[in-house]
C-alpha cells in the first residue's frame, strides 16, 4: 500500500507578490523552498496543481466590493491596501492561485489522499 503524502501548494506567482523590508515577502518563500531541497524533502511532497479560485470561492470570504477594490489597485500597478497590507501588479493573481489551490489541497486531504498539506 503506497505511503499517504504531504501535500504542497505552490506557484512561481507567489513570488511575485513582494517588497523589500516587509516581512511578508519572496525572501521567506525562497527560503522555505531551498530548506526542502537541501534537506531533500521536496521530492517526498505532492505538489498541488494549481488553480486560480472562482468569484463564488472569493466571496465565502470577502464581499465583492472588497475583490473588486483588491483587483483595481493590483490592475494600477500596487500599493497599500491598509497601513500593513501591501499590494502588487501581480497579487491578485498570486492570491486568488493560492485560493483556489488551497480549496483543492483541502479537498485532498479531506477525502484522505493525502495525510495534510501546506501552502
Amino acid at each position: 500500500m503506497p505511503e499517504i503524502k504531504t501535500g504542497i501548494v505552490y506557484d512561481p506567482i507567489f513570488l511575485k507578490h513582494t517588497q523589500p523590508g516587509h516581512p511578508e515577502n519572496a525572501d521567506r518563500l525562497d527560503a522555505i523552498l531551498n530548506n526542502l531541497e537541501s534537506n531533500k524533502l521536496l521530492p517526498l511532497l505532492e505538489k498541488i496543481s494549481f488553480r486560480s479560485a472562482t468569484p463564488e470561492e472569493l466571496y465565502y470570504c470577502h464581499s465583492e466590493n472588497y475583490i473588486e477594490r483588491v483587483k483595481e489597485v493590483c490592475l494600477q500597478g500596487g500599493g497599500y491596501l491598509d497601513p500593513d497590507t501591501y499590494t502588487t501588479e501581480f497579487s491578485f493573481n498570486a492570491a486568488t492561485t493560492a485560493v483556489g489551490s488551497l480549496i483543492d489541497l483541502t479537498n485532498k486531504v479531506c477525502s484522505g489522499s493525502l495525510k495534510n498539506g501546506f501552502a
